[in-house]
């Protein structure tokens, strides 16, 4: 799978799995890649395709907000902010799934500013999402967010573990 997703990328979009934190994977010539490197990739490739990656990257590229709900353990987040590091991420999904991810961008972006719901003073700091590289926002809050301008909404897989109205409710 590698070999062929490789064939479609012209532009260099692959990120290896880190090996910070215990990343695992099989040596595929340009680093490690496990099953969610590879969705990642393919992700990016889309998104590349599709003219949206664009937007996001290179030095002088404005800063962007993203917002994936069900960022999981922040995988998908670190190859984005690795390809586009002036994007603002907003990473969404149940509360024992931000321990993760928040630990594991923190670890990888030592020097990113960060936004973790229930710091002092969040319900301000908020307002101003593109202040901070990541910002990890529980479900159950994001619907009370203040509406900023979201560049990129990103789900990969799960919706499918959500009802209708949940879907609803996010679009």
């Amino acid at each position: 799978k590698f070999q062929m997703l490789k064939a479609l990328d012209p532009d260099g979009l692959f990120v290896p799995e880190p090996e910070a934190l215990g990343g695992f994977g099989f040596e595929v010539g340009e680093g490690m890649a496990n099953l969610d490197t590879l969705k990642f990739y393919e992700v990016m490739l889309g998104l590349q395709k599709a003219g949206v990656l664009a937007r996001f990257r290179g030095e002088d590229a404005p800063r962007r907000t993203v917002v994936e709900i069900g960022s999981g353990f922040g995988g998908f987040a670190y190859q984005f902010k690795t390809l586009c590091p002036r994007a603002a991420y907003v990473c969404v999904d149940l509360p024992p799934t931000m321990l993760f991810s928040a630990t594991y961008l923190m670890t990888l972006f030592p020097e990113a500013r960060t936004l973790l719901y229930g710091e002092d003073g969040f319900e301000e700091k908020v307002r101003n999402l593109r202040d901070y590289d990541f910002v990890f926002v529980p479900h159950y809050y994001f619907p009370l967010m203040p509406s900023p301008k979201i560049d990129l909404g990103i789900n990969m897989v799960s919706f499918q573990e959500m009802t209708d109205a949940q879907v609803r409710g996010y679009a």
